[in-house]
């Protein structure tokens, strides 16, 4: 069983006591306040006082939706928190962590923020930076001959959009008794049904964590509020780490009916789908242009094979995201792009056609 590292052990080595609460609540200062003050609130006084601490109902929802105990559910502000924490309480100073590269900054960041150190195991172009069976073995071999404390993997990928099945990802986890991270932020966009999500994984593999988070398809980011399914010893250590009041009232009470609205994540996805196969369509006909991974999701990494593209779409007025040192992409001269409204994906496809009419001589 995955336990928590020496400096989480010492924090949390004496016992908890449990107290009457008299000295934080402060929902009554609301009868002494200003009716201008009161005016946003009205007859709900649940914002004057602290949010629950506990997300006891956030959590209760979200085990409903994924069919899981509310045990198993850590939450944060974000993905973002859960992601910084899970080194801050898993990982000793000098150990090791895996990464499938290119992936999502923050894994490798959180990580380096602990002295981690940092093994990469590199897609390859050829074949549309896919987790294909080599890159499996080479995962596997990796983790038997350096022992990573912790492995993550990123599905579908923050980078290319592309997903990693639900068998590789079985059998990358199933090769170790260390902690395997699947972040699933985006997974809603490709299945949002979650029939291949790595929560299936979960009964047999106490070593699992799998992220998610409200931002994407369940649209929502501005609230901040991502959580983690996983083994209840590993949640309840999260849940002990993290800052009391990361998740506010607002988000919770926001939360709760959109994640026990289906419709919502499978509208989301069938529309950003058939937006970017129309993009991905008009992109084909401009075949200096490379799109570098089958996405699933609204991102997708793309090069022009004789300019740099990050320099021309800049010089168009369009700002990309800059891949091109980006780990497992050095060189390559790759940029990540957005499916965002029809709108701005017609001034991107305007772009594009600029820069392929003005290069394809």
């Amino acid at each position: 069983m995955v336990k928590p590292n020496s400096f989480f052990s010492w924090v949390f080595s004496k016992p908890e006591k449990t107290y009457v609460q008299i000295a934080a609540e402060q929902k009554w200062l609301a009868d002494f306040s200003s009716g201008e003050v009161n005016r946003p609130v009205g007859k709900n006084k649940s914002l004057v006082g602290y949010p629950d601490p506990a997300c006891s109902e956030f959590k209760r929802i979200t085990a409903k939706r994924f069919c899981v105990s509310k045990n198993m559910v850590a939450v944060g502000n974000g993905s973002d928190e859960i992601i910084e924490n899970i080194p801050r309480v898993f990982l000793e100073p000098g150990e090791s962590c895996l990464f499938v590269v290119p992936t999502f900054f923050r894994f490798i960041q959180s990580c380096q923020k602990m002295k981690a150190r940092i093994i990469t195991v590199a897609t390859k172009e050829e074949d549309h930076f896919l987790v294909t069976p080599e890159i499996t073995a080479a995962v596997k071999w990796k983790i038997n001959r350096r022992l990573p404390k912790i492995i993550w993997i990123d599905s579908p990928n923050s980078v290319t959009g592309a997903a990693v099945t639900i068998d590789r990802i079985r059998e990358i986890v199933s090769s170790t008794d260390q902690l395997a991270v699947v972040d699933e932020v985006h997974h809603e966009l490709c299945d949002p049904e979650n029939r291949q999500s790595a929560i299936s994984l979960l009964p047999d593999h106490k070593n699992l964590i799998v992220i998610k988070s409200l931002s994407k398809a369940f649209c929502l980011a501005g609230v901040r509020l991502g959580f983690a399914i996983t083994h209840p010893k590993i949640a309840e250590a999260l849940e002990r780490w993290r800052l009391t009041f990361t998740v506010n009232t607002v988000a919770q009470k926001l939360a709760a009916p959109v994640l026990l609205d289906k419709r919502l994540t499978q509208q989301t996805a069938a529309s950003i789908n058939k937006l970017r196969n129309k993009i991905f369509l008009s992109i084909t006909k401009m075949p200096d242009f490379v799109i570098g991974a089958p996405s699933k999701t609204h991102l997708f990494i793309m090069k022009h094979k004789k300019i740099d593209l990050f320099e021309a779409l800049k010089n168009r007025g369009i700002l990309a995201a800059d891949f091109r040192q980006a780990p497992g992409l050095e060189g390559l001269g790759y940029v990540r792009l957005n499916v965002k409204t029809p709108a701005k994906s017609r001034l991107l496809l305007k772009a594009l056609s600029a820069i392929y009419n003005e290069n394809s001589s």
